[in-house]
């Protein structure tokens, strides 16, 4: 059996989740001693909306992931009520983290996404996106999508992060 969780993340964070192909979140940092998970409120749209669009670490944005996990295994581990009884999570101290993405069922989702007014996106550095902010790079591909379809393949491809 398995129970929904959520996370919000920024725009460097989801890259990683993505490079490990949704299957599992990155290792903290150092100044990063638990990972935090949320059941489903209005927390998590609300960390990565009003938070995470604002920082600059975020990449200006933010986005809310869902993953199914070993309820089991998740009975190991304390839900803390922070602030109102609506905002519960989990905390997972950051040495356990990877037997923690081993009970994760299926592949991360992302739910919900939001962009800040600085968002600029992965910036490639190849091809003809290189360079190129998030809107400068849609207009590129939408250009390539009717004249040059394989070239449009091609700048997917080799700019997999910015095609997120």
């Amino acid at each position: 059996m398995t129970i929904k969780l959520y996370r919000p993340v920024g725009l460097f964070e989801l890259g990683l989740v993505w490079d490990a192909e949704m299957k599992r979140f990155p290792p903290r940092l150092a100044h990063q001693p638990i990972f935090i998970l949320l059941q489903m409120s209005n927390m998590p749209v609300k960390k990565a909306r009003d938070w995470n669009t604002n920082d600059q670490k975020s990449g200006y944005c933010g986005f809310v992931t869902a993953f199914d996990i070993d309820s089991e295994f998740l009975s190991q581990y304390e839900l803390y009520t922070v602030g109102s009884s609506q905002h519960q999570e989990y905390w997972i101290p950051a040495k356990e983290l990877g037997l923690f993405n081993s009970a994760i069922a299926g592949r991360i989702e992302i739910v919900e996404g939001y962009f800040g007014m600085q968002f600029t996106g992965f910036v490639p550095d190849e091809l003809g996106l290189k360079g190129k902010n998030a809107i400068d790079q849609f207009n590129v591909l939408w250009s390539l999508l009717d004249y040059a379809p394989f070239d449009l393949s091609c700048e997917t491809s080799a700019n997999r992060k910015a095609s997120l």
